[in-house]
Parts: structure tokens; C-alpha cells; sequence
């Protein structure tokens, strides 16, 4: 099977001369779509121009509105060119040169032994080296997880077809995990090339807490991340096993960050407002 791809590249406020440096191993296996989420009109206006210069794609959001609704765009857009296949790149994120081709390569020999495929994806891996994908690199094998980060991931066509778009009312955080646990509901499995590699950073760092290593978010992420695990909790598809460690991972999330993470009292702020707006179920955009 001839596998034709666009790389989908969900971009906000980002560095242009970082992201044109991540694009490069990128280019030329790929079409490439850059979605733009920006809110900074000066950097909208120069990703416009990073794109028209080189031959690339570009789609404006007018705005923020949710990395769900940017590859949402992304994958209709994608479907009038013709491709078969996407792949979704965080604007963070840096593939190396034959990262693509390994995992086009794995695609289609899972499709010969009729595997039924939701996502192949690659190993993100840290500024400093570091595996962030709960798996060591090794020499491309083909290894089946429960979860997979968006970033990196190639997704069939015919797959989103049969599991649905990503879910907008989330906005950003579990959005990957909640299209991952409906993929597995419907049979469909999803496999980590452990040789196919991208550079990935990850939000304000990693800190070390009493003996934790928590990854550090901007402080609005906890918004997000607090109001949509409730979110996963009400839904059917998502396993036990996870619902079940969320309460006590929440409350030492909590914990750690009002006691130990600058600036304390902004986290603490939305921490709260993300749970009670989960209670509420209030979705979409986090306003005022």
C-alpha cells in the first residue's frame, strides 16, 4: 500500500525559527500543514510567511482555539489533499530525519500480518536523551502500549473514520488520551517504533519533590488537566485500572504543587477552578 502523508503541525505563539529548524526532518517526506493557533498577530504573520516561502501549507485559527479543534481542521484538510495517513508534530517537537520513514515502514508491515492499526508512533525523547515514552530506545522494534502522545503519531485515515475526530470540548489536555482509549474500545491497536525518534519538550521542566519527579506545566495547564481528568472519569471506555490511581495521583498533584512549585497561589487558583468547573461539566475554553 502506497502510504501518502501529511504532517499536521499545531503551532501557538511559537518560536518561527525554532519551528522551521524542527520541520526539517519533515521535509521533503512529507506534505506539511501548519495550523495555526497563535494569538500574537506579529508571529501569525511570520508563520504565514515561513510557510509561503517554504511551499508549505498553512491554516489559520484565527485565535486560540484548542489543539482538538487545530487537528481537527488539520485532518479535513489533510483529507482534500488526497493523503492517507497523518502525522501530528507538537511545534516542540524535532523528528529526526528518518523518523517518518520508520514508522511508514512499520505501517505497512503491520498491515501485512492484518493488524488492525490506530496509530504508529515514535519515541519522544528529551533534550538531554532521556526516553519520555515510558520505553528505552532500542533497534526498531514494534511494541504494542495502551497510550499514545499525539506528537509523532501516524494515524490512518480510515481509522479516524471509524473512531472519530479529536474531542474539541477538551480543548488540550487528554486529548491524545481520550482518542487512544476510544481507538483500543474498537478494536484498534496501537504500536511504539522504539528506533523511530523525535527531540520533544515538555512544558516548564521536571522537578524533583521529595523523591517525585513531577513535570512542571504553566500554571494554566493545571486547569485543564484537573477539570478533564474528571472528565475521563465519567466515561465508559476509559480503563479502570486508570480511573482508579487518578483520585490518590490528583490529590498528591495538589499537594506537591500549592506546597512546593512557584508561583504557588496561581496554581492553586486553577487547580480549583479546573475541579470545580469538571464538576459542573462546563467544556471548551477556559474564559476569564
Amino acid at each position: 500500500m502506497a502510504v501518502s502523508v501529511v504532517a499536521i503541525v499545531v503551532a501557538y505563539n511559537t518560536n518561527v525559527e525554532f519551528l522551521r529548524t524542527n520541520l526539517l526532518g519533515l521535509v521533503p517526506a512529507s506534505k506539511i500543514l501548519i495550523c495555526d493557533n497563535s494569538t500574537n498577530l506579529q508571529i501569525r504573520d511570520q508563520l504565514a510567511e515561513l510557510a509561503s516561502s517554504q511551499h508549505l501549507y498553512y491554516l489559520p485559527m484565527h485565535g486560540n482555539k484548542g489543539i482538538a479543534y487545530a487537528q481537527n481542521r488539520g485532518i479535513e484538510f489533510a483529507r482534500d489533499l488526497g493523503a492517507n495517513c497523518i502525522l501530528f508534530v507538537d511545534d516542540d517537537s524535532r523528528p529526526l530525519p528518518d523518523m517518518l520513514g520508520k514508522l511508514v515502514g512499520s505501517y505497512q508491515t503491520l498491515l501485512k500480518s492484518k493488524a488492525k492499526v490506530g496509530a504508529v508512533g515514535a519515541l519522544a525523547i528529551s533534550s538531554k536523551g532521556q526516553s519520555l515514552s515510558g520505553i528505552s530506545k532500542g533497534h526498531g522494534e514494534v511494541i504494542s502500549r495502551p497510550l499514545m502522545m499525539s506528537s509523532g503519531s501516524l494515524i490512518p485515515m480510515s481509522t479516524i473514520e471509524q473512531v472519530g475526530m479529536m474531542d474539541e470540548s477538551l480543548f488540550i489536555d487528554f486529548v491524545d488520551f481520550d482518542w487512544s482509549w476510544r481507538a483500543r474500545s474498537n478494536g484498534y491497536g496501537l504500536y511504539l517504533v522504539n528506533n523511530a525518534c523525535f527531540r520533544h519538550s515538555l512544558g516548564v521542566g521536571i522537578a524533583n519533590i521529595l523523591g517525585f519527579k513531577l513535570k512542571v506545566p504553566i500554571p494554566v495547564r493545571h486547569y485543564y488537566q484537573f477539570r478533564n481528568a474528571l472528565r475521563m472519569l465519567l466515561r465508559p471506555y476509559v480503563p479502570a485500572a486508570w480511573k482508579s490511581m487518578q483520585v490518590p495521583a490528583f490529590a498528591a498533584r495538589f499537594i506537591l504543587f500549592s506546597l512546593f512549585v512557584p508561583p504557588r497561589r496561581k496554581r492553586v487558583f486553577y487547580m480549583l477552578r479546573g475541579l470545580m468547573d469538571g464538576i459542573i461539566g462546563r467544556v471548551g475554553a477556559l474564559n476569564g
